[in-house]
C-alpha cells in the first residue's frame, strides 16, 4: 500500500499527480491524509474533524478540498480551501438527508453528488462553490456514485438497478441534460450502450 498502513480507503489523486490523498484507519476515521505517490515521505494529515470523514476531493486546480463527512443519514458535503480558510464550511446539507459522493467536473465550475432528499438516492449538479445558484436533478428514478468525463459534458452514474447511465451535459447557460443512454451488457473492459432520451 502506498500509505503504509492497513484499513485505509477512498484514495484520490491530487491534481498534480504528486499525492494520494485518503482516509485514514482506526482512530484516524476522522481524517484525510495523503503520501506521495512514489511511497516516499511520511504520511501527512491533510485534515482533522470530530466528525467521521469518509470521503475527500479536491478541485482540479487544488484550491477546495470537497468532502464528506458525519455518519448514517446525517452525512452532508463540506469544503474548505487549505491555507486560505480557517474552519470548513458547510456545502451542500440539508438538515434529514443524506448528501454523498461528490464529483467536481473537471473545468471546476460544477459539482455532482447525491441525495436522498426524495426518499431514495438520486444524482444532482450544482454550480460550484456557489452552490445555491441552481440545482439540477440529472438521475430519473434512481441514481449514485457520478463520475465525469474528461470533456466535462458527460455525467456517468449507476441506477437503482445497478445499470450505467451516461448523461449528456449541455453547461450553458442554461444547465442542461439533453440525453440519457443506457449501457447495456457493461463491463469494465467493455461495454455496448442503447440510448433512451428522457
Amino acid at each position: 500500500a502506498v500509505s503504509g498502513e492497513s484499513g485505509q480507503h477512498s484514495p484520490e489523486w491530487s491534481p498534480d499527480g504528486e499525492y494520494i490523498m485518503y482516509v485514514g484507519a482506526g482512530d484516524g476515521l476522522r481524517e484525510l491524509r495523503r503520501r506521495r505517490s512514489n511511497a516516499t515521505g511520511p504520511a501527512e494529515v491533510v485534515l482533522a474533524r470530530e466528525r467521521e470523514i469518509s470521503q475527500g476531493v479536491w478541485s482540479p486546480d487544488g484550491e477546495w478540498l470537497v468532502y464528506r463527512e458525519g455518519t448514517g443519514d446525517g452525512r452532508d458535503i463540506w469544503a474548505v480551501r487549505p491555507g486560505q480558510d480557517e474552519e470548513p464550511r458547510p456545502l451542500i446539507a440539508d438538515p434529514g438527508y443524506d448528501e454523498k459522493a461528490a464529483a467536481i467536473s473537471p473545468d471546476g465550475r460544477w459539482i455532482a453528488y447525491e441525495s436522498s432528499e426524495t426518499g431514495q438516492d438520486e444524482v444532482y449538479v450544482r454550480p460550484f462553490p456557489n452552490v445555491e445558484e441552481g440545482k439540477w436533478q440529472i438521475s430519473i428514478s434512481g441514481g449514485r456514485e457520478p463520475a465525469w468525463a474528461h470533456s466535462g459534458r458527460e455525467l456517468f452514474y449507476l441506477t437503482s438497478g445497478n445499470e450505467l447511465m451516461a448523461a449528456e451535459i449541455v453547461p450553458g447557460p442554461p444547465f442542461s441534460v439533453t440525453d440519457r443512454t443506457t449501457f447495456t451488457g457493461w463491463t469494465p473492459a467493455s461495454c455496448t450502450k442503447s440510448s433512451s432520451r428522457t
